[in-house]
């Protein structure tokens, strides 16, 4: 059986061009037996290709003859050749695409499908894809046609990351780095986007379509949002972990202002992102510092979306992270300017504890107590940290007998209520605890104290124990 099509369109072909086709034959065809004499041919012609281009029939027909002899039959040889024809005319294809205006947009429309599939956050990228796609001129059935050629011809390829490199952007020369960090930000811009929608990313869903992100050594190490890329990636895959977020931060304040402003943008949104999963978590007081620092880059009321808004134990938690970090010229302004977004029934209440807080950060106990004082409500979360605060009063002014009253007091109360969940309990439990043990008295083992640390809750509690602690080594 003689291949006219086949043979026809490889003779079309360009030296450069039978290269290319070789390469993308290599990487983008099946990893099949049928394929091994088809690419040794192409392999053993291509340093004299254009000397041997008006004996190809004869080449191919002895190919064919091979795969006779290794019975295969008609049927099964027919088979092959509409394969082997289509992936030369889907490369015929993509090379018509050089010259397009679009040419540049349709690569970052499959490497986005790409990375997504792998990635396993398709939906927020379909959504991407189709705001893409809108952008891509499709009023003609040419257009249209140019799209759909070019997403065949990429969608089943596994080794993309190799396609990518030794074929797909060979063409393109100049660009090919700046696409392919180009690809990068993309990739980066929606996972933040999915992470904002809620969603979770789990590469394990599709294990089968795993492809790592490609390592891009060849782009230069002094091309900032790469070097901040590169450690978000890391952070991605240990989201807790602390001191790579410090490092992250500090290199943004380093780096980011060589960055246009898209890309600070992008970087901002992942940050208070990655802040919000360590808010979320449990965190240190150096990470609430570098949360809380983050206000030189307009963020510092980004707290209340990461506590879920301006409820009002929000409104509280926020005062008691500028208590802990001293920021108390700050915090004085912000009751004054951020109250009334409280809701109208409580904000009476939460300004007098919210101010009971300030006045006991300068160390103004007397006024904080009568802000206290003035305190009335039902809500038993608000009682909390009411009771906490008495706690920190009564040991500062150094009222021993009262405190340890009001320690018992607020252990009965913790044990007795129904309302809060255990952990909840336990962490209030261990503070007391802890409290109890610090008063003044002699011979006291204060490092071994030190080991209950971290078992105690809630965290600006905490803090203020660790300061306590500090002071009587």
């Amino acid at each position: 059986m003689k291949p006219p099509k086949f043979l026809s369109l490889l003779q079309t072909l360009p030296a450069e061009s039978f290269q290319r086709f070789r390469r993308y034959l290599q990487y983008h065809a099946p990893r099949s037996n049928q394929y091994t004499p088809v690419m040794d041919f192409l392999a053993s012609i291509h340093p004299k290709y254009e000397q041997y281009k008006g004996d190809l029939r004869g080449k191919i027909e002895e190919i064919l003859l091979a795969h006779e002899a290794k019975s295969m039959d008609n049927k099964r040889r027919g088979n092959f050749l509409f394969r082997l024809t289509g992936e030369l005319e889907n490369f015929l294809a993509i090379e018509q695409l050089k010259h397009d205006p679009n040419t540049r947009r349709l690569l970052t429309l499959q490497a986005l499908r790409q990375q997504g599939a792998a990635l396993a956050y398709n939906e927020a990228l379909e959504d991407a894809i189709a705001e893409l796609a809108k952008q891509i001129d499709l009023s003609t059935d040419h257009n249209y046609a140019q799209l759909r050629v070019f997403h065949e011809a990429y969608y089943n390829t596994v080794n993309n990351k190799l396609l990518m490199e030794d074929y797909g952007l060979v063409y393109l020369q100049g660009a090919r780095e700046q696409l392919h960090l180009f690809f990068q930000k993309l990739d980066l811009k929606y996972q933040i986007e999915l992470e904002s929608r809620g969603k979770v990313v789990r590469s394990a869903d599709t294990p089968e379509q795993t492809v790592s992100t490609p390592t891009l050594d060849h782009i230069a190490a002094n091309d900032a949002f790469f070097q901040l890329y590169q450690m978000v990636a890391a952070l991605q895959q240990d989201p807790l972990n602390e001191e790579l977020f410090q490092k992250l931060v500090q290199l943004y304040r380093k780096e980011g202002g060589k960055l246009n402003n898209e890309d600070q943008s992008i970087l901002l949104k992942y940050l208070k992102n990655a802040s919000a999963k360590l808010l979320r978590n449990g965190s240190s007081l150096d990470n609430l510092r570098l949360s809380f620092e983050l206000a030189d880059l307009g963020w510092r009321y980004h707290i209340f979306d990461v506590l879920g808004g301006y409820t009002s134990m929000n409104f509280l938690n926020y005062v008691e992270i500028a208590v802990a970090l001293n920021e108390l010229d700050w915090l004085e302004q912000f009751i004054q300017s951020s109250i009334r977004k409280v809701p109208k029934n409580q904000q009476k209440e939460i300004e007098s504890t919210a101010r009971a807080n300030l006045y006991f950060g300068r160390k103004q106990y007397s006024e904080a107590l009568i802000c206290l004082r003035d305190t009335k409500s039902k809500d038993e979360q608000l009682e909390l940290r009411i009771r906490m605060l008495y706690c920190k009063i009564f040991y500062e002014k150094e009222e021993t007998g009262a405190l340890l009253g009001l320690l018992k007091a607020f252990d009965t109360y913790l044990r007795r209520s129904g309302t809060f969940q255990p952990e909840i309990v336990q962490g209030y439990l261990n503070f007391l605890k802890l409290l109890r043990l610090i008063v003044p008295q002699p011979q006291r083992n204060y490092e071994k104290l030190e080991k209950l640390l971290p078992i105690t809750s809630p965290l600006f509690g905490r803090v203020w124990l660790e300061q306590k602690l500090a002071t009587k080594k």
